[in-house]
């Protein structure tokens, strides 16, 4: 799979969330699961349960992190036309634009999260 160009990152992402659109509530409901997992090895507080406490969360944040992205991108940000009115093309391209930021931190904040999860695991 080649990686999308910056400029067709958004119509990328808009793609993804729309294919996986079905597995929202299933991310959700394992999100809160791993939670649910990291609370109780929370609460016991043994040492053979650190493991347990690092599992959990990790899978609860990779969970809430494709959540929020097929969450984010379900809708792309109307297009700028170049028959819209002044004030309406500048508001759909700042639109646009914090959109394409938040394309790119959620990336980034998955580089860090991939970074995080292989130190966690094998510390």
């Amino acid at each position: 799979m080649n990686l999308p160009r910056p400029d067709q990152l958004l119509q990328f992402l808009h793609k993804l969330a729309l294919m996986l659109g079905w597995l929202r509530p299933i991310l959700l409901a394992l999100a809160v699961m791993g939670v649910v997992v990291s609370g109780k090895a929370m609460l016991d507080g043994s040492q053979l349960y650190d493991m347990q406490l690092k599992l959990g969360l990790l899978f609860s944040l990779w969970c809430l992190i494709l959540y929020a992205t097929l969450q984010l991108f379900r809708q792309l940000p109307p297009p700028v036309l170049p028959k819209l009115s002044l004030y309406e093309r500048v508001r759909n391209r700042l639109n646009l634009w914090l959109r394409q930021g938040l394309a790119v931190f959620i990336i980034v904040v998955t580089i860090i999260l991939f970074r995080v999860s292989f130190r966690l695991l094998t510390i």
